[in-house]
C-alpha cells in the first residue's frame, strides 16, 4: 500500500512539472512606423514588451554557422553600448518596477560593422521613432568590432550576433 501511494505521488508531482507552460511570447500586432531616413517595424508581444528594428534587414533570408570557436578573436572598439543607450534611450523610460531591462541584439557583418539591431522595451514605454532612428544612428557610427579569422574556417558565416540586457534604472 506505501508503494501505491509513493508510485501515485510520484506520478502526480512528474504530471504537475511536465505540464507547465514555458511557451513562448505570442506576437499580438506588429506596425510599421516611417522616421526621417528609415522604417521601423514595431512588434508588440504578449510579454509586455514591444520590439523595434529597421525594416531593411541586410541579413534576411540568410543561414550562418555560429561564429563561435571560428574566429580568433573579437574586441570592441568605439563607443560602448551602455552609454549609448543611457544618453538615448533611458531619458524615455520611466519605470518604476525592479528588473526592467532594455534588450539589445546586434548583427555585425565580418567586417565589424553592425548592420542591424532589434531593440526590446517595456511595452508601456513611450519612446518617439526619431529617438529609435538617432539610436541605430549611433550605434552605426560609433560602435564597432574588430575582427581577426581565417577565411577558410569561417566561410560559413554570414554575421555575427550578440544579445544583450540593459538594467534600466528606476525614476520617482
Amino acid at each position: 500500500m506505501k508503494k501505491s501511494i509513493l508510485f501515485i505521488l510520484i506520478l502526480c508531482v512528474f504530471t504537475n512539472l511536465f505540464a507547465q507552460k514555458n511557451s513562448l511570447p505570442v506576437l499580438l500586432n506588429t506596425e510599421y512606423v516611417k522616421a526621417d531616413s528609415n522604417t521601423y517595424v514595431i512588434e508588440y508581444y504578449d510579454s509586455d514588451r514591444k520590439y523595434f528594428s529597421n525594416k531593411h534587414n541586410p541579413f534576411e533570408g540568410f543561414i550562418t554557422e555560429p561564429w563561435q570557436g571560428k574566429l580568433k578573436k573579437i574586441s570592441g572598439k568605439g563607443t560602448d553600448i551602455s552609454s549609448i543607450i543611457n544618453d538615448v534611450l533611458f531619458p524615455y523610460l520611466r519605470i518604476k518596477k525592479l528588473g526592467e531591462a532594455v534588450y539589445l541584439r546586434e548583427f555585425y557583418n565580418l567586417k565589424g560593422d553592425l548592420e542591424y539591431f532589434s531593440l526590446g522595451i517595456p511595452i508601456k514605454s513611450k519612446i518617439p521613432i526619431r529617438v529609435i532612428e538617432k539610436f541605430e544612428d549611433r550605434l552605426k557610427k560609433e560602435v564597432k568590432l574588430e575582427l581577426e579569422f581565417d577565411p577558410e574556417r569561417a566561410k560559413d558565416v554570414n554575421f555575427i550576433s550578440f544579445s544583450n540586457r540593459y538594467k534600466i534604472p528606476i525614476k520617482e
